[in-house]
């Protein structure tokens, strides 16, 4: 009979062993899933501020994707079944042990809080060194990260040995800590391990005193010894995911902090319903004031006006630095002014118009555009992902930014996979994709920031075709450094120091012989 009953309760335990280990990894994993879905729309959320601190740096964020999610999946998978299970079979152990003997299972049951006072050093020193091992990895996967995707550059550079000895430094770093830390779990894995054998033996010799004196029964010193102290060694054992369940609080604290994060910049929940938001793309900058959230001791702006007629074309020019590439930043709300305001038509782009609706109204061409790892037609279709763009549209776009003749000379044609970065393609096919894709939306309001200052003079007497074309019926600001692509612009603003010191069309500024025509002979 009895063997028929372990029988069953092996198959049993079978059983229970197979869904507790399915269940709590499949829990585990799709936590995971949430945690890196939930963490990379945060992410996506912030505004640019957010993204120049450099603890926020590609490295540190893909850290928070790769290794803290996967973090919290060890501690919430199968390991936390595990630390249940232990729980649980210890309770029962008391409950079996205090039902025997009360003394007895007093002097057994001493043997626990130095096991818990052993857990709490260890977590207490692993939370200390693992938040300086987590930043020291984040380090080095951030010199890693900025090395491979500007492989091209550290290479010319001749900088292969230099990049590779500074991960290696942060890497040491790594090490000294694991070794630091092993060591010190060693301890404290040695002593939690050797406590219940000591409590084994201190149950032993106290049982056989009371057997002595007729207090207890022989059985109950074998059924309490093997209770608590059975309970007491699977504790022990799972001790071994105390470190695991600390750097998933470590990384979960990291996670949150993302998650909990309120966008400084935010959207309305409805555009104005004035019938001026969709008939007026006037734009009009009104003293505006502005400090980069990383430099809030240097100035850009202080009472910075501009505005720019509907269906016009107006040209800011100026030496680096002084604020050109700020308008455009500041328009599309990827900054937001400290004072001041910045309206189309009569809307305020903060307080009347969506962040959707007034992006949509936009379209930019920079100077280094961003072309994804898929198709030229992909690539260009990606203008607009409100709709599905069909190929017809796409090629139009192309013919209007100059650039199918180009393509269809191709192998694969639209077809072609442009790869990383764009690198098997010219500067200036580059620019006229990324004009087609500005196009494909069919923009109320271009941006141009001087994009075609790094081509060639063939490549830029093409591509400046191209936005000549682009630019017809809308209202644009063209940024440029190069005097002879504006020259034709409706209104040319000289900007110096975050004002507007000259505004004119290019005779009216050459005559006036001020900071542009400077600039104009400076460059003739």
């Amino acid at each position: 009979m009895w063997c028929m009953v372990f029988l069953g309760l092996g198959l049993f335990i079978f059983v229970g062993a197979i869904n507790q280990t399915y269940f709590f990894t499949r829990a585990g994993a799709n936590l995971t899933h949430r945690i890196r879905s939930t963490t990379f729309e945060a992410m996506l959320k912030q505004e640019c501020a957010w993204f120049d601190d450099h603890n926020n740096s590609v490295g540190a964020l893909g850290s928070r994707l790769t290794s803290d999610a996967a973090n919290l999946q060890t501690a919430i998978g199968y390991p936390f079944s595990l630390i249940l299970q232990a729980i649980s079979t210890f309770a029962t152990g008391i409950i079996v042990s205090f039902t025997s003997s009360v003394k007895l299972s007093l002097v057994c049951l001493a043997s626990v809080p130095i096991l818990l006072i052993a857990v709490f050093f260890e977590a207490k020193h692993l939370a200390k060194s693992a938040i300086s091992e987590k930043e020291a990895i984040a380090a080095g996967t951030k010199i890693a990260s900025e090395s491979i995707m500007n492989i091209r550059t550290v290479a010319s550079l001749r900088q292969e040995e230099q990049m590779i000895n500074r991960f290696m430094g942060e890497m040491e770093r790594v090490e000294k800590l694991a070794f630091k830390k092993i060591f010190f779990r060693g301890l404290v894995n040695s002593f939690s391990q050797a406590v219940p054998f000591l409590a084994y033996a201190v149950a032993l010799c106290y049982g056989g005193h009371l057997v002595a004196y007729g207090e207890i029964h022989y059985k109950n010193i074998v059924r309490i010894s093997e209770a608590m102290l059975y309970g007491t060694l699977f504790m022990c054992q799972t001790l071994v995911f105390a470190p695991t369940i600390t750097t998933a609080f470590i990384g979960a604290h990291g996670v949150f902090k993302i998650l909990d994060r309120q966008p400084h910049i935010t959207s309305i929940k409805k555009s104005s319903a004035s019938s001026d938001l969709e008939k007026s793309n006037d734009i009009d900058f009104k003293e505006i004031s502005f400090r980069y959230p990383m430099r809030p001791n240097i100035s850009v702006f202080e009472d910075f006006n501009l505005n720019v007629a509907e269906g016009k074309t107006v040209a800011l020019v100026g030496h680096s630095g002084s604020g050109k590439s700020t308008c455009i930043q500041l328009l599309q709300r990827l900054y937001e002014p400290q004072n001041g305001q910045i309206c189309i038509g009569k809307n305020d782009i903060v307080k009347e118009i969506t962040l959707n609706d007034l992006r949509s109204r936009l379209s930019i061409v920079s100077q280094e555009p961003v072309l994804f790892n898929r198709t030229i037609a992909e690539n260009i279709a990606y203008g607009d992902n409100t709709r599905d763009v069909d190929m017809q549209e796409v090629i139009e776009a192309a013919k209007v930014a100059n650039v199918h003749n180009f393509v269809i000379q191709l192998p694969q044609g639209y077809e072609t996979n442009v790869g990383s970065k764009a690198t098997q393609l010219s500067g200036g096919q580059k620019q006229r994709i990324a004009i087609a894709r500005a196009l494909i939306r069919n923009p109320q309001i271009l941006l141009l920031d001087e994009a075609t200052s790094a081509l060639d003079l063939h490549s830029e007497q093409i591509v400046q075709q191209a936005l000549d074309l682009a630019r017809s019926g809308r209202t644009c600001i063209v940024i440029a450094h190069r005097l002879s692509t504006i020259q034709n612009a409706d209104l040319i603003c000289v900007v110096q120091n975050g004002t507007v010191v000259e505004s004119g069309t290019h005779l009216e500024l050459l005559t006036s012989n001020g900071a542009y025509t400077r600039l104009y002979n400076a460059q003739k």
